[in-house]
């Protein structure tokens, strides 16, 4: 899809992710966005290196990460930076890659239907199946009998514990 596009592109330069040498790109340390963009550049055959800018979010003034954002995002096709994907900068139509991290505010209240408020003693057994509690239980008794064992052939066990209460290595 983006085979032999020129993409513009916004640097946010921070220690690391976006390395400057004077007004430019360090040639010798760009930092770890330049390398991953120039990666995916690429892979997918598009062209970032014809127009690019970079931006010291220090040297912005006083601009929320929103605003900054807001403006890298109307004047250039890509902007390169932790940016936190948040639902009110969706809903102004910025569009983020699969990330690993949600920072929207998610409450947690009761809920409306009083039928599922009465207390049920079993409640803790509703996330597996039963034939998973069952290997549950199966693995943690075949583990105290493997851990047993090797208790019984080790030579610097205490032989009278093991004698007298064995349910206790068990």
């Amino acid at each position: 899809v983006l085979q032999g596009l020129n993409i513009s592109s916004v640097f946010e330069c921070t220690k690391d992710y976006c390395n400057m040498k004077g007004d430019d790109l360090d040639p010798d340390d760009p930092g770890l966005f330049v390398v991953l963009l120039e990666e995916l550049a690429k892979r997918a055959g598009f062209n970032w290196r014809d127009g690019y800018a970079l931006v010291d979010p220090d040297k912005m003034g006083n601009k929320t990460f929103d605003e900054l954002l807001a403006w890298s995002t109307e004047s250039y096709d890509l902007a390169v930076s932790w940016w936190t994907e948040t639902t009110k900068r969706i809903r102004t139509g910025i569009d983020f890659p699969e990330g690993w991290y949600e920072a929207d505010i998610i409450m947690i209240g009761r809920s409306a239907d009083e039928s599922e408020t009465e207390f049920r003693f079993n409640a803790f057994l509703k996330p597996f199946k039963g034939w998973l509690w069952f290997a549950i239980v199966v693995t943690i008794v075949v583990s105290g009998l493997i851990y047993y064992l090797l208790e019984v052939l080790d030579s610097r066990s205490d032989r009278r514990k093991l004698d007298k209460n064995p349910m206790e290595n068990i």
